[in-house]
């Protein structure tokens, strides 16, 4: 019984540190506090600038799959092509909405740097090339008039998962310069997706709607609030070279 507890110990064990980031070391980490904090300095700065590029959600993997099954089926209407064709346009519709729900939040609420906007499946692309007409006007149509101010100091607002080095792994939207590095506190480099505190976690148990997603304008809000906040803190006026 002893070996048979201790080989599943160890067995629970290896699963835990197979499946989290604790042996990934944060370059955070290896930065001294003073570094960490020129540095963020130095990042508030070109992206006040600059301005950040909000890369925006296309699904795109969805709908070309939809796509797909509707052209295999080519004129055939049975009750399956229906669904499809209607969960594809319904995925369309979503897809556009939330982005230009973000694109006006962002418009109304937010006013500390320029924004830009593309799809996410364009940021490789737009990566590589800063300089290429991938970005899109306010009604998410490509426009090649569009320019960047600076393509060696572009910073990218995205969606995906705080690193679990930095004691997190919630879903959030996150700041990532060009080499689409993580930035480091005291950078306000990220904001949870959702209204995650603890009133509305333990409210969530009764009232699961309780712990839905952040509105874009709350995004907005509160990216322009801690990007301004930290420009106007005692760690920027004493290492600010202005």
């Amino acid at each position: 019984m002893r070996s048979l507890s201790a080989t599943f110990f160890f067995a629970l064990l290896l699963f835990l540190w197979s499946n989290t980031d604790l042996r990934a070391v944060d370059p955070c980490d290896t930065l001294s506090r003073d570094d960490r904090r020129a540095m963020a300095v130095e990042w508030i700065d070109q992206l006040s600038r600059n301005g950040m590029v909000i890369v925006l959600e296309s699904n795109r993997r969805q709908i070309e799959h939809l796509e797909n099954i509707l052209e295999d089926a080519g004129e055939r209407e049975d009750r399956r092509t229906r669904q499809d064709r209607e969960r594809l346009e319904e995925i369309q519709t979503l897809t556009r909405e939330r982005s230009l729900s973000l694109v006006r939040a962002f418009e109304k609420h937010f006013d500390f740097a320029d924004v830009y906007y593309t799809w996410d499946f364009n940021l490789p692309h737009l990566r590589n090339n800063p300089d290429t007409a991938l970005l899109l006007d306010n009604q998410l149509e490509y426009s090649p008039e569009i320019r960047l101010k600076n393509t060696d100091e572009v910073f990218f607002m995205v969606s995906g998962s705080v690193p679990r080095s930095r004691g997190s792994g919630l879903d959030a939207f996150m700041i990532r310069n060009l080499e689409y590095r993580y930035l480091c506190p005291p950078f306000p480099y990220y904001l949870a997706r959702n209204n995650n505190w603890f009133l509305n976690a333990l409210a969530s148990i009764f009232f699961p709607d309780a712990y839905g997603e952040r509105s874009h304008e709350r995004v907005a809000e509160l990216f322009q609030e801690r990007l301004k906040n930290f420009k106007d803190s005692s760690i920027y006026e004493e290492l600010s070279s202005d």
